[in-house]
């Protein structure tokens, strides 16, 4: 027998609908984590971004949401020869100390 990760479709639609709506209200932004690929084409309708925590995840978001959408980049580490697509890619990068920024 195979593992498998089964979502409800019916069930993600009301939870993502009820998160849009809190956030409308606060005056954020809703951004989706890609770490469960599985649900980012369904998703991208009700989120204002992505959040990638790698370069791979950062091109996925790109390619599968609408291009205008907010794409930030979280990373611990970020790798020098990375930095110039990265930045190309993504709104946003978040680091984790100014040694990093350096």
């Amino acid at each position: 027998m195979t593992p498998a990760f089964v979502l409800s479709e019916s069930e993600l639609h009301i939870n993502a609908t009820a998160a849009r709506h809190v956030v409308r209200i606060q005056g954020a932004r809703l951004l989706y984590s890609l770490k469960a690929f599985s649900t980012i084409e369904y998703l991208h309708a009700y989120v204002d971004g992505f959040s990638a925590s790698s370069l791979f995840e950062a091109r996925l978001a790109r390619q599968t949401a609408d291009a205008t959408g907010l794409l930030q980049y979280t990373c611990p580490l970020l790798r020098e020869e990375e930095v110039g697509e990265v930045i190309e890619l993504c709104d946003r990068v978040s680091l984790n100390s100014l040694s990093q920024f350096d």
